[in-house]
């Protein structure tokens, strides 16, 4: 997958070429070896497109997202995306190896795993809750959570 996604705008630049130069296909000095694998490079891409778009074109209604089914013609730009995304995380493994790029979300404050939530008055803490689950009464959950 990783390689997939690094290998994909190498192809797609070829159909590209070829789509604006079909001179290109021409076998220059590489012999008919260099023509077949292109020519595999590019029906791979394709039925990549193809069995994808088919896919989802089949699944997208059965889960009741129809609506959603324009949104295909943009799966080479996701790849693409895709791609950068693989680049990226491949160049900071390599230099920033403890670099954590986080992402927040909407509804996550600070980049933090949990929603934000107003505590209500009245409620029990934490340690509270999880002393009760393990049969301890409030004091003694009050002190295992001070101390």
């Amino acid at each position: 997958m990783i390689i997939s996604a690094m290998l994909h705008p190498v192809f797609l630049g070829l159909l590209i070429a070829v789509a604006a130069d079909p001179a290109l296909m021409a076998p220059r000095g590489g012999g008919p070896l260099t023509s077949w694998l292109f020519i595999i490079g590019l029906a791979n891409l394709l039925a990549g497109y193809s069995a994808m778009t088919a896919l989802a074109g089949r699944t997208l209604p059965l889960r009741g997202l129809s609506r959603i089914e324009p949104a295909l013609i943009g799966l080479p730009v996701y790849w693409l995306l895709m791609s950068v995304a693989t680049y990226r995380a491949f160049f900071q493994l390599l230099f920033r190896p403890h670099y954590w790029a986080k992402t927040t979300h909407f509804g996550f404050p600070n980049g933090s795993a949990r929603p934000y939530r107003r505590r209500r008055r009245g409620r029990k803490r934490g340690g509270a809750r999880a002393a009760e689950s393990f049969g301890l009464s409030q004091a003694e959950g009050a002190a295992a959570e001070a101390g």
